[in-house]
């Protein structure tokens, strides 16, 4: 099959697969399913993050990449590497691998040698996936030893169908639930970790967010949630600074929901990290779901007077802009929002 033909079945497929209604982990499994009949690889992950603060907020990940999570946590927030996903996330090319980035000399990355070798792998190919400059979730795929490193042809591959796959991580990551989940105001919750990220103590609420979340990602009950593990990951990093990090997501009921990770002082230097869980404000919904869209300051400005039921002549006259100017702006609001309507942009940003 030629690169086209494998191109357009693929996008075919996403397309697809993009207008079920099935939960977030079920259709990253699907779309890995998809991807490895398209190219050989061994493992694979797809992440969800927080187009804000680009820390994860659910992924699926094969075994064998479980097993790694921890450390290319650690990784990610902590040390100094190629390919890392905060950089592809503003690069002008998202989509890399390792072989390409170190010139064939795998040995020169920090994570090859203390994560990927041990485990197997020879070369690895990561991709951020952007709407409109935006990041919405990262691709990651592997290869062990003994097979051939990602080529030039696979890795355009994978950029090709990254926005496709980007709408539709975007779409799991903000679409309201179909019924309300037993879950359903929890309310503030918290829980300690130790600085290897081990739970030692929750509170009621922070315990069944805990439960929420692994039930969301299908993870067993002693497994640590990936949005948690990812904010008690940066809280460690300097990066993160002053020791804090957030993480926003839509919660299984349906809320939107801001994990908090903050390193505590203790007696002797740096204590256990503290994870708060909490409703998101109105007003910071607002502003989450306009900076999530990659809005312009001034269509953030128009979108948040729209969500309050303002006219379009009530926009123009209290902006001191036309009335047409108000058109053109609500006209890339929708399009960046993917609504076509007023209505429809309340309805799902507000109901």
């Amino acid at each position: 099959m030629s690169t086209h033909t494998t191109l357009h079945s693929l996008q075919n497929k996403i397309t697809l697969l993009s207008k079920r209604t099935s939960l977030t982990s079920d259709y990253r499994t699907a779309i890995i399913e998809l991807l490895r009949r398209a190219l050989p690889f061994d493992a694979a992950c797809l992440t969800a993050v927080d187009p804000s603060t680009l820390l994860s907020t659910g992924a699926v990940a094969d075994e064998s990449v479980e097993a790694m999570h921890a450390r290319l946590f650690a990784n990610e927030y902590g040390e100094s590497d190629v390919n890392k996903y905060r950089d592809l996330a503003s690069s002008d090319h998202p989509v890399a691998t390792l072989s390409e980035a170190t010139h064939g000399q795998a040995e020169s990355s920090i994570r090859f040698r203390s994560i990927l070798s041990p485990s197997g792998f020879q070369d690895e190919l990561r991709a951020a996936l952007l709407v409109h400059g935006t990041c919405w979730g990262y691709l990651t795929l592997f290869r062990r030893y003994g097979k051939p490193t990602f080529q030039e042809e696979e890795r355009a591959l994978i950029a090709s169908i990254s926005l496709a796959l980007a709408l539709r991580v975007r779409q799991e990551s903000l679409r309201q639930p179909a019924r309300q989940s037993p879950n359903a105001g929890i309310g503030y919750g918290l829980v300690l970790l130790t600085q290897e990220l081990s739970l030692t103590a929750a509170d009621e609420a922070g315990g069944r967010w805990l439960n929420a979340l692994r039930e969301r990602e299908q993870l067993d009950g002693a497994a640590l949630p990936r949005p948690v593990r990812a904010v008690g990951s940066a809280a460690l990093s300097r990066e993160a600074g002053q020791g804090q990090a957030k993480a926003s997501l839509r919660a299984p009921d349906g809320t939107l929901l801001v994990i908090r990770g903050t390193l505590l002082e203790g007696k002797a230097g740096s204590g256990p990290i503290a994870v708060h869980f909490e409703e998101m404000s109105a007003r910071d919904r607002i502003q989450f779901m306009s900076e999530a869209y990659g809005l312009t300051p001034r269509e953030k400005e128009l979108y948040s007077h729209v969500l309050q039921g303002r006219s379009t002549k009530e926009l123009a006259h209290s902006l001191g802009i036309s009335t047409y100017t108000v058109q053109d702006h609500l006209k890339s609001i929708f399009f960046k929002t993917g609504v076509s309507s007023r209505r429809e942009l309340i309805g799902r940003h507000l109901g």
